[in-house]
């Protein structure tokens, strides 16, 4: 998976930023996620203001392997 690099907050202009988890149930086909597919989300935060200028599935493969196909309403 791509790295992103965020250098400027679009919100604030600000160039401070970390790095925050979350735990969260994904599921790419809209079924209700189980526990085996259990992924972190990986948040990149601006320091000045506090919002959230990047989410990102750490462990896309568990995504990709749990679904079969999408689709789409």
């Amino acid at each position: 998976m791509k790295e992103i690099k965020i250098e400027q907050c679009p919100y604030c202009g600000g160039t401070d930023f970390i790095k925050g988890y979350g735990v969260q149930a994904i599921s790419g086909s809209g079924k209700v996620a189980n526990s085996w597919n259990l992924s972190n989300l990986v948040y990149i935060v601006c320091k000045d203001c506090g919002s959230i200028v990047h989410t990102q599935v750490e462990k896309l493969d568990r995504l990709i392997s749990s679904q079969q196909e999408i689709e789409f309403e």
